[in-house]
């Protein structure tokens, strides 16, 4: 299991923040795993720092399903035929899809707060 990365007090007290927001937004849960992902906090000049998970561990373990993609000449004859086509722009669109519970607490998030497991999906 990684350790939480090295972080200063000001990174601490920003990703403390952050965790928080999410928390109270129930983006994310508190919970425990066998499998963690560390949080970093990326400071991009001119912009707000924003916290992001390393997965590249998860990644290394997590087994890969693939499946056709459609048939784009097929969709666009069902969608030209359609009397109504419904078009939604959510803002942190991927925040607004739930994640269904994962037996073992997958994907994990690990910062020195707490341990906790995403509700939602992440963005990308």
């Amino acid at each position: 299991m990684p350790k939480p990365y090295r972080t200063s007090p000001r990174q601490n007290e920003i990703l403390r923040k952050e965790i928080q927001k999410v928390l109270s937004m129930k983006i994310i849960e508190v919970g425990y795993s066998d499998y963690t992902s560390p949080m970093i906090l990326v400071e991009a000049p001119g912009k707000e720092p924003r916290p992001c998970v390393d997965y590249r561990n998860l990644k290394k373990i997590t087994k890969t399903k693939f499946y056709p993609l459609p048939n784009i000449e097929e969709k666009i004859e069902t969608v030209s035929s359609a009397k109504y086509i419904t078009v939604l722009d959510l803002s942190k669109g991927y925040w607004q899809i739930p994640m269904s519970k994962m037996p073992n607490g997958c994907p994990h998030l690990l910062q020195i707060l707490a341990h906790t497991y995403r509700c939602v999906c992440h963005l990308g």
